[in-house]
């Protein structure tokens, strides 16, 4: 959901050729607020995933984020490259969903981007073996080389990761969402500080079965929700909500 009430849809889409061979392409839809189709792109990807990790990825690190770079309002979303060998982010223009931009690093890739600065963003970044979450790199300016400098051995590889910024305590705070290797939801928070930003505090959710991160949201009363999904009975998979309060929300960044 963007932030003038709009929906931008992220997908794999398989079809077949007039020969009967699978295709599958990223599919990116925008609606309007009223659910009306405003445009429609389509991405074809490698037919065989080099590295068969590619084939995780593409279903768990979907992401989709708006910003702006280059004085343009953009889409950001992952990719697999055509030839089935990395992954590809790519930017496209809100408007008409036209490209501005595509960024592979060699051997990482984004798996949750947030604005940082004029056509800066910062995340959350993966070379398929540990997850890095940090709060202030310059992903779409810097250089192909970027080394995992801030990884959190406790969030699990392979599930959702979510990242937002909020104000808290009259502090501008940048949380992350994950699942940890205990199957708990964090939440990680780093405050703004000068130029920097600097961790400032987290929270677990759930306890006794299984609990993954989907998203989270603030309320009006200053409070957050956050969803998820969680296995009852060791078998009955179920959507979970956990309703944060605002003093909850305001202990993350002190």
């Amino acid at each position: 959901k963007t932030k003038k009430n709009e929906l931008v849809l992220v997908g794999v889409e398989t079809s077949t050729d007039s020969l009967g061979l699978a295709k599958s392409y990223t599919r990116v839809t925008k609606l309007n607020t009223n659910y009306q189709r405003v445009w429609e792109k389509k991405f074809l990807q490698g037919d065989t995933k080099i590295d068969p990790r590619l084939n995780e990825l593409i279903r768990d690190y979907f992401f989709c984020t708006e910003g702006f770079y280059q004085n343009k309002e953009v889409y950001i979303f992952n990719t697999i490259s055509e030839d089935g060998t990395k992954v590809i982010t790519k930017m496209l223009n809100a408007q008409n969903g036209e490209l501005v931009s595509e960024k592979a690093i060699k051997d990482v890739f984004p798996i949750a981007l947030t604005q940082w600065e004029n056509d800066a963003f910062a995340g959350a970044f993966t070379n398929l073996r540990d997850v890095d979450l940090n709060a202030s790199y310059n992903w779409a300016n810097n250089d192909n080389n970027y080394l995992l400098n801030t990884i959190f051995h406790e969030v699990v590889l392979g599930q959702r990761v979510v990242v937002s910024d909020e104000k808290v305590n009259n502090s501008e705070v940048r949380i992350f969402g994950a699942t940890t290797k205990n199957f708990q939801i964090v939440l990680l928070a780093w405050k703004k500080i000068g130029e920097r930003f600097d961790i400032a505090g987290r929270l677990y959710l759930g306890t006794g079965n299984t609990y993954k991160i989907a998203d989270f949201t603030p309320t009006k009363d200053g409070g957050m929700i956050v969803a998820g999904t969680t296995i009852v009975a060791e078998r009955f998979s179920r959507i979970c909500l956990f309703k944060l309060s605002a003093s909850q929300v305001r202990a993350l960044a002190p």
